[in-house]
């Protein structure tokens, strides 16, 4: 994924055209997903490739949207990127691999499976575009050029709120986000990064930094981010659902989520700090 914070560009070089066209083919290509899931989708592949046309050279034409790196369905195409290097302590400069697709349609659905892991969706039914972006980081989908990681979520944050405005006009649909336009402090991104890494005092959690640790949900949000999350292999538990509780009370939870074909969940009763989760397919 990209690692650059430094495409910033005027929110008047996109036509407003543009953005109603990608709208159109995230809720065509995703119309399981809740509408600000597409959103913060549709903000990534804007703030990171102009929806796929902002390559240049080997680039152009590869449907790549959110400058993901690696070998795709239609190959590859290589050119440079840049991020800190803390063992030189600097900024370095680098090239690699970013995939290639044989349509904008494969292009926005990789994008989707590679950007709203389990925990970026559950930081998602805040409404808080700085939740989203800290499990964004939080995945290492980008690591930014500042030694301090919350300056590099506090800029990526702006690489996205930049846009809400006008997307919103263009879509005529409004982003849901409720702190797009209140620039996070230092102090708001630690906070931000406390609460997915998991606190003591909540029941139920879905997946948080690198989905290794919780994030508190309420039943109504595990439901909501249970239904939509992508399918797994059959006979595999489908859900990254990670949940404390009462073990009775737990399956009666996965039980219920299925029922409402949802597919099922993961749930464990012990989340230790430091170590992990236990019994993570208990009640799968």
């Amino acid at each position: 994924m990209t690692t650059s914070l430094d495409t910033f560009q005027p929110t008047t070089a996109i036509a407003p055209k543009l953005h109603a066209d990608a709208w159109d083919l995230i809720q065509k290509n995703l119309p399981n997903n809740p509408p600000i899931a597409n959103r913060f989708l549709q903000l990534v592949a804007l703030a990171e490739t102009s929806y796929g046309r902002g390559w240049k050279g080997a680039g152009v034409g590869s449907h790549n949207m959110g400058a993901i790196t690696g070998k795709g369905p239609a190959g590859s195409f290589t050119t440079g990127d840049s991020r800190y290097d803390a063992s030189k302590g600097g900024v370095t400069k680098y090239t690699t691999d970013f995939r290639k697709y044989n349509s904008d349609a494969e292009g926005i659905k990789d994008l989707a499976s590679n950007l709203l892991k389990p925990n970026v969706r559950a930081a998602l039914t805040t409404k808080r575009l700085l939740m989203a972006v800290t499990a964004q980081y939080g995945n290492g989908y980008f690591t930014g050029v500042d030694k301090v990681p919350a300056i590099n979520v506090q800029k990526y944050f702006h690489f996205l709120a930049q846009w809400i405005p006008a997307v919103d006009a263009a879509t005529g649909a409004p982003s849901g986000f409720i702190d797009f336009n209140t620039p996070p402090s230092i102090e708001d991104v630690q906070r931000a990064w406390d609460t997915l890494s998991g606190k003591p005092g909540s029941v139920i959690h879905g997946g948080g930094l690198r989905n290794t640790a919780p994030m508190p949900l309420n039943v109504d949000q595990t439901r909501a981010v249970a239904a939509a999350s992508s399918q797994t292999p059959a006979g595999q538990p489908r859900h990254f659902l990670l949940i404390e509780g009462d073990a009775g009370k737990l399956q009666a939870l996965a039980t219920q989520v299925k029922q409402a074909g949802a597919g099922g969940i993961v749930a464990t009763s012990a989340f230790v700090p430091g170590k992990g989760w236990a019994g993570w397919d208990k009640h799968s």
